[in-house]
């Protein structure tokens, strides 16, 4: 089945109007990640694996809902998250045409959870990815900053910025203020959560 995702991908753009929202690859996909690879993948080929999640990251967005839960899960080890990252990582920084509700915010989880450098700059997208129509809540943004504790005080100047610069209309979820709980945690945390991937950082968007 994973080999069919990646043999019957279409993109997005331009529309194939016999199958404009990919139904087909669509429910293939939420029967595998949310179905039988849900809450494990072991045993299955990472040759499969990753081409499939590849692949369905650059689905139409009810796609690429498809692996949401499946992010969200526990079926991604260290060794799967490590390798995925940078993908993970591009697929949200990329931005979309069509609106994005689900997966962003599973991915800014994911890599904060475990730490990862990617996370640090997937979280500093809540002005960017939101105003680009791809849905993820500033909450959720902070909430992974301060699983860095300490490590994330570097992203405290530009925090302060959009504090008390955020645009009209507001971004979504997000007023002058809301962050200084946030900013305030990260200048007096002790903690510090080294990153854990091997892979190198990548820059916030400018």
């Amino acid at each position: 089945m994973l080999k069919t995702i990646v043999s019957h991908e279409l993109p997005v753009e331009p529309i194939h109007w016999d199958e404009p929202c990919q139904a087909a690859q669509t429910y293939l996909a939420q029967a595998v990640f949310r179905g039988q690879l849900k809450d494990s993948v072991a045993g299955v080929s990472t040759g499969d694996l990753y081409p499939a999640i590849a692949t369905m990251s650059r689905a139409h967005e009810f796609g690429r809902a498809a692996l949401a839960d499946f992010v969200s899960g526990n079926a991604l080890q260290p060794a799967d998250i490590n390798a995925l990252a940078p993908l993970l990582t591009k697929t949200l920084m990329d931005g979309y045409a069509y609106p994005d509700f689900r997966l962003p915010g599973a991915i800014v989880n994911l890599l904060s959870k475990h730490h990862y450098d990617e996370g640090l700059a997937a979280a500093m997208l809540f002005p960017k990815v939101v105003l680009n129509r791809s849905r993820i809540s500033a909450n959720t943004c902070m909430e992974a900053l301060r699983r860095y504790g300490s490590a994330a005080r570097s992203t405290v100047p530009a925090l302060e910025h959009w504090n008390t610069h955020c645009p009209p209309p507001s971004i979504e979820g997000l007023s002058n203020g809301q962050l200084s709980p946030t900013i305030a945690a990260l200048k007096t945390t002790r903690t510090s959560h080294p990153n854990s991937t091997a892979s190198k950082p990548l820059n916030p968007p400018r």
